[in-house]
């Protein structure tokens, strides 16, 4: 059993630290379970000054030093005249954030710092030298390859304008990415095929496998009554996300009626702030159901009967798979939506409506095994050996000091 303990400070910029996103649910997930081992984390946050906080910020309160997001109007123009992206200028610091951080890090002598996406690249150039000065190792956590997502989001934006400018930031983005991937010796990943693309980016780092974290959660609450349909289909995420929203209506309007004309089902969306589009869809079939801004989704993964991840988009692993296999529920998906996950072999998957609702049938209907596809999950992501799996590569880093 491990007895030192780590002083680590989390350089993390999230767009949220609600238990909602994908990214903030392993982010949240993992530090609650290093904690847990008495290592001591500090966090560098980034937020709207009109932003509420967290249960995370309430919970860590001391150990947090929020940095205010700089004004978006401004980061945006200031992009267009540089080479620099714009996440560089939004997740800048000033003066008095400067010295403050910098006071952190003397005042605490580090053992660590870990580094978390692209967005974190302006705090590591400003504290670099001081770091190396105070000989404190630094690690890199890779949600996904920020480049390749927002470019799978331009792709999916309807809106022209947004679809230029995330093009552009995309291939900016790319540049800033493969420099700041290089400075490091420990890159940890939740995404095999992630792992590919860092190691063609930084051949003589570690490149360290860790599946993301997911806690079970019980609740007693009941979703609702939709019992006149034999097959309950659930798919859950932000709903004014683009990839989610072209995910859930590509199976609305594709797939669903291929699968009334063969069995009595209903398809369940969940999530956040639906988009007109999204309640549009309730509007137009019955079988379709809404339900927005819940504060849980196990009653829902309770009555489900299947998850579908209809993605289009492949960067990083997609947390509503992982949680969907922690219920023990089946999932029949898009390619895109198992890249990475290491059970991309052996979840159901179809790329056109027709395999796809195929697929749906036949996995309700009990044609499909998913028992070694949740023997296969449960070896991957095992709680307790993905921590000391990390931990064990932290306190390795730490002891070259």
């Amino acid at each position: 059993m491990n007895e030192k303990k780590l002083k680590i400070l989390n350089v993390v910029p999230l767009p949220t630290y609600e238990p909602k996103d994908g990214g903030a649910i392993n982010f949240l997930n993992r530090n609650y379970l290093l904690t847990e081992k008495n290592h001591v984390i500090d966090f560098l946050i980034f937020k709207e000054t009109a932003e509420n906080c967290s249960n995370f910020e309430i919970s860590f309160a001391d150990k947090i030093l929020t940095i205010k997001l700089k004004n978006k109007i401004k980061s945006i123009f200031k992009s267009f005249l540089s080479k620099k992206p714009y996440i560089y200028f939004r997740h800048d610091l000033d003066k008095e954030e400067r010295f403050k951080l910098s006071s952190l890090i003397k005042k605490n002598g580090y053992d660590i710092v870990l580094f978390e996406t692209i967005r974190s690249y302006p705090v590591y150039e400003l504290i670099k030298e001081e770091l190396r000065e105070m000989n404190i190792p630094v690690a890199y956590f890779a949600h996904n390859i920020d480049y390749i997502d927002v470019y799978n989001n331009s792709k999916n934006s309807k809106n022209l304008v947004k679809k230029i400018f995330l093009s552009i930031e995309s291939f900016k983005d790319k540049l800033i990415e493969h420099k700041f991937i290089k400075k490091f010796t420990l890159i940890f990943s939740i995404s095999p095929m992630d792992i590919k693309i860092l190691r063609n980016i930084n051949e003589d780092a570690r490149i360290v496998f860790v599946p993301a974290i997911i806690n079970f959660f019980t609740n007693k609450n009941k979703a609702c009554d939709i019992s006149s349909h034999k097959y309950k289909i659930l798919f859950t995420g932000s709903l004014s996300y683009d990839p989610n929203i072209k995910a859930a209506v590509w199976f609305s309007e594709k797939v669903m009626p291929i699968l009334r004309q063969k069995i009595k089902t209903c398809f369940l969306i969940i999530g956040r702030n639906p988009t007109r589009e999204i309640l549009y869809l309730k509007k137009k079939y019955k079988d379709i159901f809404i339900f927005a801004n819940v504060d849980s989704l196990t009653p829902f993964y309770e009555i489900a009967d299947l998850v579908v991840i209809p993605l289009f988009n492949n960067a990083g692993v997609k947390i509503k798979l992982i949680e969907a296999l922690k219920y023990k529920k089946m999932v029949v998906s898009r390619p895109e939506g198992v890249y990475g996950s290491g059970l991309s072999e052996l979840i159901p998957k179809a790329d056109t409506p027709t395999e796809f609702a195929i697929k749906c049938i036949n996995t309700l209907e009990g044609k499909i095994d998913f028992n070694p596809i949740w023997k296969k999950f449960d070896e991957i992501y095992d709680n307790e050996k993905i921590i000391l799996d990390m931990e064990k590569e932290l306190l390795n880093l730490s002891s070259r000091k």
